[in-house]
Order: C-alpha cells, then sequence, then structure tokens
C-alpha cells in the first residue's frame, strides 16, 4: 500500500498500491464499509499521488502520470460512485484544464474536497521543466548568491524560505456539478482563504507586494485585502494598508479586523 484515505463519514476507504516486477503496476482501490465490498477503480502503469476521498463517501480524487521523471507532470482524475454511466473522469491534464498556459496540478499541493462536496480544491504550479543531464563536475561549476538592498526580501530570508518556494503552489478550484475550473490564487494574490468549510463561493486575500520592502524593517506588515469570487475568479479591493488580522463574518458581508 502507497496511500490511503478515509470518507469523513468513513462509508469509503480508498487505498493505491504499487507493485513492481519486469515493468510496474499500479492499482487503486474502494472499500465500502456500509457493504463490505471491495472494487478497483484502476489499475495500469501509472504513478499515483495525493489519494483523497470526500466527505459522504461518494468520490476520491487523484494524480497520475506516466512520467518517469523525477519532477512529473501530472493528470487529475476523479471517481464519483454517485453518477451513472462512466465512474473515473480526467478533469485536467496539460492540455486541456482551465488553468493559465504552462500550468497544471501539482504534487506539492493539497488536495481536498469542500464540506458539502461540491467543490475539490487542489494547487497548480507551473509546469516542471525537462532538466538536461549535467556533465560538469562540482569543481568546474561557478556558485553566486547575488542581493541587492532594493530585493523584496531580505538575503537571509531568501535562502530560508527557497525551498518552499520551489514547491509553491496555486489554490484552484473545480466545481463538480458545472465542470468548470477556477485559478484563485496567483503569484501576486499567493494566499487564499475559503470560508464555511469551503461550502462559500468566495474568499480572502491580500496582496503585499507594494510594502515587502518595508517588510525589513517595520512589523506588523502592512497588505491590501480582496474579496475573492470563486465562480469567476474575480477579485474586489475591500481595504488598503491593513496590518491586522482580517476576517469575514459568517454570511460574507461584512469585514472585519483587530
Amino acid at each position: 500500500m502507497v496511500e490511503f484515505d478515509i470518507s469523513r463519514n468513513a462509508q469509503l476507504i480508498s487505498f493505491s498500491t504499487f507493485k513492481r516486477d519486469s515493468g510496474f503496476l499500479s492499482e487503486i482501490k474502494i472499500f465500502n464499509t456500509n457493504l463490505k465490498a471491495e472494487q478497483t477503480i484502476f489499475s495500469g502503469e501509472r504513478f499515483i499521488k495525493n489519494l483523497t476521498a470526500d466527505n459522504l463517501g461518494q468520490r476520491c480524487a487523484y494524480l497520475s502520470t506516466t512520467d518517469t521523471a523525477k519532477r512529473k507532470v501530472y493528470q487529475l482524475f476523479l471517481y464519483n460512485e454517485a453518477v451513472k454511466g462512466e465512474k473515473l473522469n480526467l478533469l485536467a491534464d496539460t492540455l486541456n484544464n482551465g488553468f493559465p498556459e504552462n500550468y497544471t496540478v501539482s504534487e506539492n499541493g493539497t488536495m481536498y474536497f469542500s464540506r458539502n462536496d461540491e467543490k475539490l480544491y487542489v494547487g497548480i504550479a507551473e509546469k516542471p521543466e525537462f532538466e538536461e543531464k549535467d556533465t560538469l563536475l562540482p569543481e568546474e561549476k561557478v556558485v553566486m548568491d547575488l542581493w541587492t538592498w532594493k530585493d523584496e526580501q531580505l538575503q537571509p530570508q531568501q535562502l530560508q524560505q527557497l525551498e518552499r518556494e520551489k514547491k509553491r503552489t496555486y489554490l484552484s478550484v473545480f466545481h463538480i456539478k458545472t465542470g468548470k475550473t477556477v485559478q484563485l490564487a496567483t503569484e501576486d494574490f499567493r494566499d487564499v482563504r475559503t470560508f464555511q468549510k469551503g461550502n462559500a463561493d468566495y474568499g480572502l486575500t491580500s496582496y503585499d507586494k507594494p510594502y515587502r520592502i518595508s517588510q525589513s524593517w517595520q512589523m506588523p506588515n502592512y497588505r491590501d485585502v480582496y474579496f475573492v469570487d470563486f465562480v469567476t475568479g474575480a477579485k474586489t479591493l475591500l481595504k488598503q494598508k491593513v496590518e491586522a488580522e482580517t476576517n469575514l463574518s459568517p454570511n460574507g458581508k461584512y469585514l472585519y479586523w483587530y
């Protein structure tokens, strides 16, 4: 067994296995705890990652690829027990995904369903570039670390966050009923907060680029707060230069901070 996940109501247990012989074989199986029945929903020569069960025990999503490179390009699949006909469907690949050009789903992102199972949240990132084999010896390489006082972050901070930035993903949402995919986070709006356990069609994000240099000597940090429409992806400015923690009221009509 490689991965497993259990639905919130414990009705569905999904798990993946990997076997290697002359080639390799991956399988995804689901076990219905009510019916005491096991079913194989996929079997083939593909790598499986981020297997995720929903809340009601009717769906599971996962990333899959035939790519053997170290940094892989994945496709997004959704198994839906509740629909008639074909239950396993491709939601996104490199050619048809609703994401910006050269972006795809990433194994580094957290994948999860909204509490009502109407949305699937995924992380996207730029497609990994093909890395040519490096034939240089270590002593033949020149390593440089450049920094100027105009950089948005101090050099130690850049180095400390380097690995995290390499794995950064941008939150996107797949609306299961309509089949629409919407990118929520971007390079400028890096983090998006969901509400009502992911059920709400809105969220909050912030933009701090104008204030990043001043963060080197000033605390707390300033940022501009935006309202995010999860149906269109549109962002609306709510308040500029906020230095406090912000939140939305339960119905999403009011912004408050302290």
